[in-house]
């Protein structure tokens, strides 16, 4: 029988298992937690007490004392000797600082060090779990049960046990389940000689529960082992192997103090098989990551580096430990800066790269290193913001904007100098912001042509009122801005940190078009528009909307940008309503001039019952830079509560200029108060781009298409958690928290 073949039987077991009668018989698990009164020496007590030199014969609530655990029962013989007892016990029950046991029979030597007992239920304190046992030996603090059921739901046939022939648990507690047979609504789902298992809720050295994943890259199987290296730190170890790809593991290693917050990352993968055609990515694939922040004296640090051994890497290997895999960020940034602070005063030390994960996007250029600068005072209601930066770029082998010959560059150095002076003024009830700021850079390079040095003044006024009618809970705040930034002539534009963004509704008074710092958008333009605000529940309402008008065309643009031109008038939006179970979301910049919709959004959301049903379209028609074609695609989500403990989700994002499924999902879910339990379907088709030019750097352009193909793939994806025994997946909560967004 195939693998498939067997997953669907089994999914199809589980699913018929399950009956409406069940969730109304939930034995929810609990969580014992217990304190004993101990005695100096060994104490007993009964209803009859019976003495024969140091033999203690004792009938009806019986009690014994120790130093460290307690005895009730109904009968017992006990032979002791000072400090020191053994003896046995009936019918009664045994518990320490870390277990409860009820036995029938309980034989006990060395005042406790070796303890056996008969036809029992133990307790792990702070744990929901119940072990019923034939036997149980303890010797000193490692425990063997036979003959066992464990689970934290035992009398719920909506539950789950494990049936197994032994079980040990040990000092550090972690545990081990030979003769495993696991069942899952009074059904058998699985059965393996041996498994580990955690008993304890403590950071505990120890293996992890495995996990299992099924999908068009066959059965992947990783069993993590966790080692507790301090109380700061630890460190996960995943052994894995992938049917159809190869074997490798996966880490992460995690320090948190006060002061110090770092966590490192690793995955690794030996010759991946199902890629043998695409000879770049033949080799060991690989990826790592450390992201941290913290503070040593008075530096402070932050480090957010990561690197992969090619651009599919972490999108082929989904991750079960390690974070860098969940990034689905277009590039791996390769940051670490340093920064002293003394007052209005504070200096930075930082390089900054990246490896880009998406062919379609430039690769950025390396800073090593950069230096920053910054001083902030402020007199009465007059701010100065000072800002200097001297960076050197290494852009050996990167594509610049202008540079004909980027492969003889080498390093470029850069000085920045940003002065500021901002007043803010209340006159008449309208608040007023006035800038005036002042930038300078320079450029330094014998491998390349120096471009011009520029000086750029700007000037910007914002001015805005409050307005509001109490009755009707309405609050309206009136607003103007003019800015006035001047042009210098640039000569040969290097666009070293600079890249190109989308204007989008909510940047109404920013500069969106371009991000860094080697470019100054010149322009004289002219905002007007009104924020309001309604709360008048259950109608809520918050809108924001816009009227921009350029005064004069950007010499910037028409001289260098040519494919890149700014609306000569902009109609912005950017509001949301709701009202009670109903939401709706609309972001939108309306070119005027051109009658059409430049980029926009539009979400809206309905509940119904415990039903939520969501649609998002987004629209772009900037080209961001590339020669690419519009953008315009539109996502669905539903999440349906169907009662009885099942819940079902469903997602699809749909390119509707070439009308492609881009992502989709659908999965059902059941949950009860001892068992959680999802099946999810992923279909993923990469959307083949109609593109100018690729970076041959990233992957020859006739691998493009058979690239694709790798990427598009199916996969079912089946979770399960045992609840008292299992973490939850956030792996699979990170997924379904993503598309419901």
């Amino acid at each position: 029988m195939s693998l498939f073949n067997k997953l669907f039987k089994f999914l199809a077991t589980l699913i018929m298992a399950i009956n409406a009668e069940a969730s109304t018989m939930d034995y929810c698990p609990i969580q014992p937690t217990w304190s004993n009164v101990y005695s100096g020496s060994p104490q007993v007590s009964a209803d009859i007490t019976e003495i024969d030199g140091n033999t203690f014969m004792l009938q009806g609530n019986v009690e014994i004392l120790a130093t460290e655990h307690v005895i009730k029962a109904n009968e017992a013989n006990i032979l002791k000797d000072s400090m020191d007892y053994s003896g046995f016990a009936k019918k009664g029950s045994f518990s320490n600082d870390r277990i409860k046991l009820s036995f029938d029979d309980l034989t006990i030597q060395d005042s406790g060090a070796e303890i056996s007992a008969t036809n029992g239920i133990m307790q792990i304190n702070g744990n929901p779990l119940s072990l019923t046992f034939k036997t149980m030996e303890k010797v000193d603090d490692a425990i063997e049960l036979q003959e066992v059921v464990m689970s934290s739901c035992i009398n719920n046939p909506a539950g789950w046990q494990i049936n197994g022939s032994k079980i040990e648990i040990f000092e550090n507690g972690r545990g081990n389940i030979y003769g495993m047979q696991l069942n899952i609504f009074d059904h058998t789902i699985m059965q393996l000689p041996w498994t580990p298992f955690a008993a304890s809720t403590e950071r505990l050295s120890g293996f992890l529960e495995p996990k299992i994943q099924f999908g068009s890259d066959g059965v992947d199987l990783s069993i993590p082992y966790f080692i507790v290296l301090s109380d700061s730190s630890d460190l996960t170890i995943a052994p894995r192997n992938l049917a159809s790809r190869g074997m490798g593991f996966e880490s992460n290693y995690r320090f948190k103090t006060l002061k110090h917050d770092i966590e490192v990352d690793g995955l690794f993968l030996n010759k991946d098989k199902r890629l043998k055609k695409l000879p770049s990515l033949v080799d060991k694939r690989w990826s790592g990551g450390i992201k941290g922040n913290g503070s040593i004296a008075v530096i402070d640090y932050e480090v957010n580096w990561a690197k992969a051994s090619d651009f599919l890497v972490l999108q082929n290997i989904p991750s079960f430990v390690s974070n860098i895999a969940m990034n689905r960020a277009p590039y791996l940034l390769q940051n670490v800066g340093i920064v002293y602070k003394n007052n209005d005063l504070s200096f930075a030390l930082r390089t900054e790269d990246s490896q880009i994960l998406d062919p379609l996007i430039s690769r950025a250029i390396a800073k090593k290193p950069e230096f920053e600068i910054n001083y902030v005072n402020s007199w009465n209601l007059i701010e100065f913001n000072l800002k200097a930066l001297h960076s050197n770029f290494d852009v050996t082998n990167q594509p610049i904007h202008n540079l004909e010959d980027p492969t003889e560059s080498r390093r470029i150095d850069r000085n920045y100098l940003k002065t500021e002076l901002i007043t803010f003024q209340h006159i008449h009830n309208w608040d007023l912001e006035i800038a005036y700021s002042s930038t300078l850079r320079k450029y330094n390079s014998s491998d390349v042509t120096t471009p011009e040095n520029t000086s750029i003044n700007s000037f910007s006024l914002h001015a805005s009122s409050f307005l509001q009618n109490q009755k009707k809970n309405v609050t309206l705040k009136p607003f103007f801005a003019f800015k006035n930034t001047g042009y210098d002539e640039y000569g040969n534009i290097l666009m070293l940190d600079d890249q190109t963004r989308n204007l989008y509704a909510y940047d109404i008074l920013s500069d969106p078009l371009f991000t860094g710092k080697d470019i100054s958008l010149d322009e004289q333009s002219f905002i007007a528009g009104f924020e309001v605000f309604t709360e008048e529940r259950p109608l809520l309402f918050h809108g924001k909307f816009a009227i921009k008008k350029d005064l004069e065309e950007s010499k910037l643009l028409s001289r260098h940008f040519i494919d890149l031109t700014q609306p000569k008038e902009q109609l912005l939006t950017d509001m949301s309503w709701s009202n009670g179970n109903t939401f709706l979301q609309l972001a939108l910049n309306y070119d005027i001039s051109e009658s059409q919709v430049r980029n926009g959004e539009l979400a809206f959301q309905q509940i119904i019952g415990e039903n939520i049903f969501k649609i998002a379209q987004h629209k772009q028609n900037l080209s961001n830079g590339l020669s690419m074609s519009p953008v315009d695609f539109r996502e669905l989500s539903v999440i349906s509560t169907l009662g009885g403990g099942f819940q079902a989700f469903l997602y699809n994002s749909k390119d509707i200029i070439t009308n492609k499924n881009m992502d989709s999902y659908v999965g059902i879910g059941y949950e009860n108060c001892c068992v959680v339990w999802r099946i999810l379907a992923r279909d993923k088709r990469l959307i083949d781009l109609d593109l100018t030019s690729l970076d041959d750097s990233m992957i020859p352009e006739d691998q493009w298409k058979e690239m694709i193909s790798f990427q598009n793939k199916s996969r079912i994806t089946f979770e399960i958690e045992l609840k008292g025994l299992m973490n939850p997946s956030k792996r699979i909560q990170r997924l379904l928290q993503y598309f419901q967004e």
